[in-house]
C-alpha cells in the first residue's frame, strides 16, 4: 500500500508541478526554461535574482477534519509542493478551516554529517487552525512532500526533523518521474525536510531542477485532477477493504 501510495502521490505531485493552479488552461504540451535554483542562504560564489518563496493556502474543515488540497510555491517549476488528501488532518473543536503551509527557513538544528549535506533549502511545513489548538496528521493519510534540488543534484533522500523531535532522520524518498532534480515523499509528521546529498556536485549552475536554459513540459490543466481522484479512489478502496469483513466458511 504504501508503494501505490507513493507512485499516485509522485503522479500527482508531477502533474500540479508541471501544471501548476495560476497557470491558464493548456491543453497541448509547451515548453519553458526552469528558473534558476534560489537559495534562501546562497552559497559563496553563488549569484540569484529574488529570493526562494514560501506558501500558504486554505483547506476546509468538515466534521472535524479537512478537505483535499495542496500548495506549491511560485517558482518555474516550484522548490516546493505539499499534498494533502481527504481527511489528512484532524482540527481542534471549532475549526472551520486549516492553513496548510510551507516557509524556507535556515536549518532549525544542523543535519548530521551521516545523512549527507544540505542541497538546497530546508522547507518548514506546518498545518494552523483558525482557532486554538494543536492540528494533527491522521493514520493512514500522510501527506505528500515534493522538494526540487539545485541543478544536477540529483535524486537524493530527503531529510526530516519532525515537529517536536530533535534530530533529523532519513525518510523515504523517491525520484518525481522524469522531472531532474525533483523527489517526493510521504511522512505522517509536520516539521522541516530538506533533500540531503552524499555527492559532490557544485552548488553553483545556471538553474536547479535542470539547467536554466532547458525546458520542461507544461501538461493540460485537466490531468492533475484526474491523478486526484486516481489517489483519493485508491485511498478509498483501502478504507473499504479494511471495514469489509472476511467471507464466512461453509
Amino acid at each position: 500500500m504504501r508503494r501505490v501510495l507513493l507512485a499516485g502521490a509522485a503522479l500527482v505531485g508531477a502533474a500540479w508541478l508541471l501544471a501548476p493552479v495560476a497557470s491558464p488552461p493548456l491543453y497541448d504540451g509547451a515548453i519553458g526554461p526552469a528558473q534558476a535554483y534560489l537559495y534562501l542562504q546562497p552559497p559563496a560564489g553563488y549569484h540569484q535574482t529574488g529570493a526562494p518563496q514560501g506558501a500558504g493556502r486554505d483547506l476546509p474543515i468538515a466534521a472535524a477534519s479537512s478537505g483535499a488540497g495542496f500548495v506549491n510555491t511560485a517558482e518555474t517549476p516550484p522548490q516546493a509542493q505539499v499534498l494533502a488528501a481527504d481527511g489528512t488532518f484532524s482540527a481542534p473543536a471549532g475549526a472551520t478551516k486549516i492553513t496548510l503551509s510551507i516557509t524556507p527557513v535556515a536549518p532549525p538544528s544542523p543535519i548530521p554529517a551521516a545523512l549527507g549535506r544540505l542541497a538546497g533549502n530546508v522547507y518548514q511545513v506546518s498545518a494552523k487552525a483558525d482557532v486554538a489548538g494543536a492540528v494533527t496528521v491522521n493514520a493512514g493519510h500522510p501527506i505528500t512532500v515534493v522538494l526540487r534540488g539545485p541543478a544536477s543534484v540529483g535524486s537524493p533522500p530527503m531529510a526530516r526533523l519532525a515537529e517536536g523531535a530533535t534530530e533529523w532522520a532519513r525518510i523515504t524518498t523517491v525520484p518525481l518521474g522524469s522531472a531532474p532534480d525533483m523527489v517526493v515523499a510521504n511522512t505522517d509528521r509536520l516539521g522541516y525536510f530538506a533533500i540531503t546529498s552524499t555527492g559532490t556536485t557544485s552548488p553553483g549552475g545556471s538553474g536547479g531542477g535542470g539547467s536554466g536554459g532547458s525546458g520542461f513540459p507544461v501538461l493540460a490543466v485537466v490531468i492533475p485532477a484526474v491523478l486526484l481522484l486516481a489517489v483519493l479512489a485508491v485511498l478509498l478502496l483501502a478504507r473499504i477493504d479494511r471495514k469489509t469483513p472476511p467471507p464466512r466458511r461453509r
